[in-house]
């Protein structure tokens, strides 16, 4: 992963923005063994992608009173496969009827994520807060499961497998609600 960034603090008194933005360029290559279609001899095997990710943020702040803060944001995240669901591998077991197997063709998961919030700080140490947050999430991952009937696995035929590997879905929402109250005894 090759990355730069560039951010400005931008203060106005009561009112305040901090925006940045960040380049990532990721090149993966795999290597790994996996059994062909009726073999019996582990081959090599191969998989990866390059990509780039531009990754922009920004964070208002203002300041109404001396004891209320409202807040809103905007940023831009990547998250990328761990490097066992990529394995272009796997393992199958046949007296437990299961079989995992990494995906070499995983993308990344890139979410659009808005958060608004205000705080309340109503005496020394006394907070009362609440916001929204929404995630909007192109590709998540996620584990599939399927169950097959009659695979013939070398030779032995399993009435039923399950099969398990990470996959990625098209999209994904994530809206929530956050509420904080503290106060010092």
């Amino acid at each position: 992963v090759y990355a730069g960034y560039a951010m400005a603090n931008l203060d106005f008194g009561a009112f305040a923005v901090t925006a940045g933005v960040r380049v990532e360029r990721t090149e993966v290559d795999i290597t790994g063994y996996r059994l062909p279609t009726g073999g019996t001899t582990p081959v090599a095997a191969t998989g990866g992608g390059n990509y780039t990710n531009v990754l922009p943020s920004i964070v208002l702040r203002a300041q109404p009173q001396d004891d209320v803060i409202l807040r809103a944001a905007y940023s831009r995240s990547v998250g990328r496969p761990a490097y066992n669901q990529l394995s272009p591998g796997g393992s199958v077991n046949v007296v437990e009827e299961s079989a995992s197997f990494g995906n070499p063709d995983l993308k990344p998961y890139v979410s659009d994520n808005v958060d608004v919030s205000a705080e309340w700080y109503f005496a020394p140490g006394g907070l009362l807060s609440l916001g929204v947050f929404a995630k909007f999430i192109k590709d998540p991952i996620f584990s599939a499961t399927a169950t097959l009937t009659n695979v013939d696995f070398n030779g032995t035929v399993i009435p039923r497998l399950e099969v398990s590997q990470p996959q990625n879905a098209e999209q994904g929402d994530i809206i929530g609600l956050e509420a904080a109250y503290q106060q010092q005894f």
